[in-house]
């Protein structure tokens, strides 16, 4: 009898394992027939959004723009006081952001991506729609007309990327008024006047020579100084002119301030007409060449500048001249 049973133990721990596994395989294949074959498209589904690239997660990369103003400036911050970080060409193609960033004053901006992977803001008056500069390079060979341009808007950006440049490195033009101790050699008098003088002037970078900073200077004074009074039976009359090309060395300078020295070439050329006391018609003509030493200082407000300058003149005589001059961009 225990050998019956021991065959019998036997035999049910040997089968149950086997009916074990089937019962299992059985409640699986039937669990999932009642779910649906939407379990294991599941898994797929879930693989491929977890190996979907980041670049279909991305934004969209912006506005294609075109640059509209030469040297137009990226700034660091959206702020036309901050840092210049780059200058852009007119007709330079950009892409800018969709998204525009209000600034000090009312100005506006998009933020655009630099080559070296750095973020700068330029201001939307500097870009637009258009073509790149390639385009209207092809454009204009097939003898197409650019569009009309808003001047305006083009001046007022001039108009800041000079503001953004120390003053001496501006270019400009305007008019001087001055005094002159003018000296010359003549026989029987003292020939030394005050005269009023007057004239145009250049100042800038590239002016005469391409680099140095540099200032010219073309004096004109009608008249005749007052010792020919002496020796004319009748008012004298005539004409000075003289003109210098200083080369400017600026020894304290800020962004709207300088101080400086300067040192060049002088040319004169005066004529003047007198009648002796013997009644001959007399009219020295003169040439001179010298050097002139030129201290100064100026100020920028905006646009304008105002100089005030000192020279001495080295000649077979010498010459003091103290200026006041006002001038604007070129």
């Amino acid at each position: 009898m225990r050998d019956v049973v021991r065959r019998a133990a036997r035999l049910l721990f040997a089968v149950c394992p086997v009916a074990f596994g089937a019962g299992v395989l059985c409640v699986g294949t039937l669990g999932m027939g009642s779910l649906g074959m939407e379990s294991l498209d599941f898994v797929p589904t879930a693989l491929a959004q977890a190996r979907r690239p980041d670049s279909a997660k991305k934004e969209s990369p912006g506005r294609a723009m075109i640059v509209k103003t030469d040297s137009a400036i990226v700034f660091s911050r959206p702020d036309m006081d901050s840092d210049s970080i780059a200058y852009l060409s007119a007709g330079d193609a950009i892409r800018v952001s969709r998204r525009i960033y209000g600034g000090p004053a009312g100005h506006r901006f998009y933020r655009i991506a630099l080559p070296n992977g750095k973020f700068g803001y330029i201001a939307t008056i500097d870009v637009g729609a258009g073509r790149s500069a390639k385009a209207s390079k092809a454009a204009k060979s097939r003898g197409e007309k650019p569009g009309p341009k808003n001047l305006e808007r083009l001046e007022r950006a001039r108009l800041r990327r000079e503001l953004s440049k120390p003053m001496m490195f501006n270019t400009w033009f305007g008019l001087f008024l001055g005094q002159m101790r003018f000296k010359e050699k003549v026989p029987g008098v003292k020939a030394e006047d005050d005269l009023l003088v007057y004239g145009f002037k250049v100042t800038g970078p590239d002016v005469l020579l391409s680099g140095p900073l540099m200032d010219m200077n073309f004096t004109l004074y009608f008249g005749a100084p007052r010792y020919y009074r002496s020796i004319s039976r009748v008012k004298p009359s005539g004409v000075l002119f003289a003109t210098d090309a200083l080369l400017l060395m600026p020894f304290g300078m800020g962004q709207d301030s300088a101080l400086y020295l300067g040192l060049g070439p002088w040319l004169k050329y005066s004529s003047f007409k007198y009648v002796s006391p013997s009644g001959a018609l007399a009219t020295p003509s003169k040439f001179g060449l010298g050097a002139s030493l030129a201290v100064g200082g100026a100020y920028r407000v905006g646009p304008v500048s105002a100089r005030l300058e000192g020279k001495y003149i080295f000649e077979r005589v010498t010459h003091q001249v103290i200026q006041l001059s006002v001038q604007t961009f070129y």
